[in-house]
């Protein structure tokens, strides 16, 4: 199974965000900054922090998703609000779909002569 580029994208933003930390904490304990990066302080402080909230987001967006979509309200509940007497059609749409119908005995007709 091949991974997402969308998580490459988030794995990669959250490297430069921690490097960019490492860099300005590094700089602000020794006085001396790894990755020769020219930058001042807070700027580089507020780009690391935003990278990885960035790649936090790209990598954690779809489970959030998933988990959110459940809850959110369904727009065809609000189109027959006016309505007094919702169509048969509305009522068929807000039932839940089963994956399968109940049915104990199979759909077969039964063969034999109606008494007269």
């Amino acid at each position: 199974m091949a991974t997402p580029a969308r998580r490459w994208v988030g794995y990669a933003l959250l490297i430069v965000g921690l490097s960019f930390l490492f860099d300005t904490y590094t700089f602000l304990r020794t006085n001396w900054s790894p990755l020769q990066v020219p930058m001042s302080v807070p700027n580089e402080l507020a780009i690391g922090y935003s990278l990885i909230a960035m790649g936090a987001a790209l990598l954690f967006a779809p489970a959030l998703v998933r988990i959110v979509y459940p809850f959110a309200p369904d727009a065809s509940m609000k189109m027959g609000e006016g309505l007094a007497h919702e169509s048969v059609e509305f009522r068929r749409q807000r039932r839940l779909p089963l994956t399968r119908k109940f049915v104990i005995l199979p759909n077969r007709g039964l063969v034999g002569k109606r008494p007269r």
